[in-house]
């Protein structure tokens, strides 16, 4: 049988006991975890009473954490009691490793740092806060939080936290100048659009989630709403929405209806998945997701700004301490931008096509264009050491007329990593990725997100990517759309990257031989052909050559009308800056090195 009341009332009885005694110090953290693998059958059974006795006994002074051991426990009635008590409820798969999910709970909670958390924010500032005030700070976790800010003019956003360490109570402050911080917030809100609203939305539901448990009937009606209402707002799902997968494959008009399961219930066992992520259960290796939530309506920017503060753990010797860092999202050119802070481009190319690098420690750059033919496939980046490239597959323009030089743009990418074993291709329908047996197909047409040990997709929809290689380096791949039915241009992508330190100093390719560092000397600087377009002489990789000065775009901001660049363009295919020529550089197929 299984008696949850009395050891409950009796852990308390003991805690109680022991700090009477003065056994365990005034600032310590005392918390009762629960194990149990079924429901409540002896002794006192009625669940709603066992909740109630353990309110009462404990009366805010522990924390309670129910883990619940397989399918046979009445989760909800765990997490409640959990929830009433400052603490969580897990569920402990029994089909997994139960010992490491028991390990990594413990871990969590092994080392309390602070005491009694609690944010301030001026009250005529603010509005809409998520949580504010916390009972503890574990080492390794975080506390994250996130409002409105109601005055668009404000000049500085003050922040205050009280806390307790094990010897003594601790006060923070912190402003953030709003016109310093707006200017950080223009550099890169191409990769995460309105990422500071939407997770304020996130935060809220899962708050309100947690408040409708323990909510009464009446209370329960207004929160549910409140949660339907962000939820289909910002395109969350939750228990209380569903997400409609479609598949076009054989069957093209089936459907399913991917709901989060009760925790109650058994699992599901046909088809069950967020964006991208492959079904436990299904029989199939590929799934093609083309994403219906039940509303596809994008957040409404109010004029509001948004800001979220974090609370983190930087574990020092002693007690550990913690920095609050309150960041602003600001509306700008009528949308909203969050926080992000900018990171160099070590070389792009977009357009027809335009390649981008910079030079002498970012202070200036070089560009120059490659003439392909459409069809051909040129190898942009390759690491052999772990294995690493990156392909571009060229495209034409919808007419070629005769005797005209032929545009050419990149239509197709493929980014392949042997040592991960991954393998991406990005075309401008959809982003197909191979890992292991799975094959995991995502329309533009979704904003998604995939993580994986080895590396993480980050898709924005109908806007970008953002493909990180572990540690080792970061791309950006954009998409241009162009008029449905233009007589002339296609769809076409451009690629930046934004990090490359871990790849090693055998890289090659278009882009990834200007990796290292390059210096050039300019000198001799004149009229140029063409006016306002002055001609310099360059000394770089050896070779003197005649540039240009010019500007080329750069997209990531604006993928309409781009950000212009200034560079000295290196005129005959990149000759004398590029190892080689052009044709060094084409290979057979989309994942092949340069090597191979």
């Amino acid at each position: 049988g299984t008696n949850i009341n009395d050891p409950m009332l009796e852990a308390v009885k003991r805690l109680d006991q022991a700090y009477k005694e003065k056994l365990l110090p005034e600032r310590s953290v005392s918390m009762i975890i629960l194990l149990t693998d079924g429901d409540p059958n002896e002794g006192e059974s009625n669940p709603t009473k066992i909740q109630k006795n353990v309110k009462n006994a404990v009366n805010d002074k522990y924390n309670v954490y129910c883990l619940g051991f397989g399918y046979d426990v009445k989760f909800s009635f765990l997490e409640k009691m959990a929830l009433e008590n400052s603490g969580v409820a897990r569920r402990i798969y029994e089909d997994s490793d139960a010992p490491l999910q028991l390990q990594g709970f413990f871990d969590e909670v092994a080392n309390p740092l602070l005491l009694d958390i609690e944010f301030q924010y001026p009250e005529s500032a603010i509005s809409g806060l998520t949580k504010s005030s916390y009972g503890q700070l574990y080492g390794g976790s975080e506390i994250v939080m996130a409002g409105k800010i109601l005055d668009n003019n404000i000049e500085l956003l003050r922040a205050e936290v009280f806390a307790q360490t094990a010897n003594e109570n601790l006060t923070l402050q912190t402003e953030v100048k709003v016109s310093e911080a707006e200017n950080i917030t223009q550099q890169q809100q191409y990769i995460f659009g309105d990422f500071t609203e939407r997770l304020w939305a996130y935060l809220t539901i899962q708050q309100l989630l947690e408040k409708r448990i323990s909510a009464e009937t009446n209370e329960k009606k207004n929160v549910t709403d409140r949660i339907l209402e962000l939820s289909l707002k910002y395109s969350f799902v939750t228990p209380l929405t569903s997400m409609v997968v479609t598949k076009p494959e054989e069957n093209e008009n089936d459907t399913f209806v991917a709901d989060k399961p009760s925790d109650d219930d058994e699992p599901l066992q046909e088809f069950q998945t967020s964006f991208g992520h492959q079904s436990k259960h299904s029989s199939r290796k590929t799934k093609v997701l083309s994403t219906r939530l039940q509303t596809l309506a994008r957040p409404v920017h109010s004029a509001q700004q948004h800001f979220h503060s974090r609370l983190s753990p930087l574990a020092p010797p002693g007690v550990g301490g913690f920095v609050s860092s309150p960041g602003m999202a600001f509306r700008t050119q009528g949308r909203l931008q969050d926080i992000f802070v900018g990171s160099s481009i070590y070389g792009l190319v977009d357009s027809d096509p335009h390649f981008i690098i910079s030079i002498n420690d970012h202070s200036d750059a070089i560009c120059f264009n490659i003439d392909g033919k459409p069809g051909a496939i040129l190898n942009v980046v390759t690491d052999p050491s772990p294995g690493f490239v990156i392909n571009g597959q060229l495209i034409g323009e919808k007419k070629i007329e005769t005797n005209k030089k032929i545009n050419t743009y990149f239509g197709k990418f493929g980014i392949g990593n042997e040592k991960a074993g991954v393998k991406v291709e990005v075309s401008t329908q959809t982003i197909t990725v191979f890992h292991g047996e799975d094959k995991i197909i995502f329309p533009w047409s979704a904003t998604a997100y995939l993580a994986r040990e080895s590396f993480s997709i980050s898709i924005v929809k109908e806007k970008n990517l953002t493909l990180t290689m572990g540690d080792d380096a970061t791309f950006v791949i954009v998409l241009h759309r162009v008029w449905k039915n233009h007589p002339l241009h296609r769809d076409f992508l451009g690629f930046y990257t934004l990090d490359s330190h871990r790849l090693s100093n055998r890289t090659h390719g278009l882009i990834g031989q200007f990796y290292r560092e390059v210096n050039a000397e300019i000198y001799n600087i004149r009229p140029g052909l063409d006016q306002g377009k002055p001609d310099a002489t360059m000394i770089v990789k050896g070779h003197k050559l005649r540039v240009t000065r010019g500007y080329q775009k750069d997209y990531r901001l604006d993928p309409q009308r781009g950000t212009n660049i200034p560079c000295w363009f290196v005129h005959y295919n990149g000759k004398g800056f590029i190892d080689g020529i052009p044709t060094d550089y084409v290979v057979t197929s989309l994942f092949d090195s340069l090597y191979s």
